[in-house]
């Protein structure tokens, strides 16, 4: 659960349209004399934009500004010990005061009211966390003892189970009492993949839905879709998946003008699929040399763009906006992405004149290219 504790501060509602606030934090790491703290975070809206920052920390204590005009999830951690931090939200016209250590359990938030609240929920899931350490700590002991790993993990899934329940409690109670409270929206992430997030959204007063938190719970809603999606495409392909040497199975997708692709249409020529999304900064970022490549080539080759996670809109709008010059088709229920073994963007699939996969590739590398010049 540590990777959802996340903080959101509560002031005044910006408008959509304002201009962006400042976000300030200062605290006090225990433990720590001198260090430098890494502050990471992504930002949605106006632009799609990666931030890092550095400080330093001197005798424990840290100060940090940020601009945002929406809460935005951010991560910090020490330099000296990359990976092992703590989740926050940097949040326009906040300050937050931060002492402990970076971990949730020993997190301590302070600072102007939204603090208060946080903290307030966070005393509440501390007894929880020691429920869930007890339990670990039962397995533990039990696998030293002999117990085998079975039986003992039997035993110990279904008290997690029950802790768990109480922990979806408490997050649902908290959007129950306090729907006009920022922090409420922190709790959307947990509750989705197991409860209709849209019906939980409602619950919010305006103010929270559409004002400074609006990013972040749309951000949720379409994450929790897409991880509901993408488990109902896991269950629907089974082991129904492609290797090398198969025959590619049929896209079943349709184009732009509402035909379906046929792949068997496309024998004669290597196809490529090109697994990609409107949303994928890197996805974009290849497409001058794939285009290069598809003009060189294309009396040997033919690339069909699946587009995935986007609406049909985003798809067509970014089709015409990148003037995209081979096929294009949209996945929309992920079982293309799950049959065809797609582990992340841009992904390429290779497939021989004969409609055999010959190789797959993750990136923008030179790989692919190489690759494809010794077929051709």
């Amino acid at each position: 659960m540590k990777h959802f504790a996340i903080l959101i501060l509560a002031m005044a509602i910006p408008s959509v349209g304002s201009a962006q606030g400042v976000f300030k934090m200062k605290g006090t790491l225990e433990g720590v004399k001198n260090d430098s703290l890494v502050v990471e975070y992504r930002q949605y809206e106006p632009v799609d934009s990666l931030y890092s920052k550095t400080i330093a920390v001197r005798n424990g204590k840290f100060k940090y500004k940020a601009k945002t005009q929406f809460a935005c999830l951010a991560f910090m951690h020490l330099k000296s010990k990359h990976g092992k931090g703590l989740t926050f939200y940097v949040v326009p016209g906040e300050e937050a005061i931060f002492s402990g250590k970076l971990n949730d359990k020993e997190a301590h938030w302070d600072g102007t009211a939204f603090f208060k609240q946080y903290q307030r929920l966070e005393d509440q899931l501390n007894s929880i966390r020691k429920e869930y350490e007890e339990i670990r700590k039962e397995k533990r002991e039990a696998l030293e003892a002999g117990v085998d790993e079975a039986t003992v993990d039997s035993i110990t899934e279904s008290k997690s189970f029950v802790v768990a329940d109480k922990w979806m409690n408490i997050l649902l109670n908290r959007i129950e009492e306090h729907p006009d409270e920022d922090a409420s929206a922190t709790d959307l992430f947990v509750l989705g993949i197991n409860y209709d997030l849209d019906t939980i959204v409602a619950k919010f007063t305006p103010e929270v839905r559409n004002g400074r938190m609006r990013v972040v719970i749309d951000k949720e809603l379409a994450i929790t879709k897409k991880l509901k999606t993408q488990m109902a495409a896991h269950k629907a392909v089974g082991n129904d998946t492609v290797a090398l040497g198969d025959l590619a199975p049929e896209l079943n997708l349709m184009n732009p003008q509402g035909d379906t692709l046929k792949l068997e249409s496309l024998r004669g020529k290597y196809v490529i699929l090109d697994f990609w999304g409107s949303w994928c900064t890197w996805c974009i970022k290849g497409f001058p040399k794939l285009k290069e490549y598809y003009a060189a080539h294309r009396d040997r080759i033919e690339i069909v763009g699946v587009d995935c996670n986007d609406t049909k809109e985003k798809w067509e709008a970014a089709i015409e906006t990148h003037k995209i010059p081979w096929l294009n088709v949209r996945s929309e229920d992920a079982t293309t992405e799950v049959r065809y073994k797609v582990e992340g963007f841009p992904f390429k699939v290779v497939i021989s004149p004969k409609g055999e996969i010959l190789k797959s590739f993750l990136g923008n590398d030179d790989d692919f290219f190489n690759y494809m010049d010794e077929l051709l």
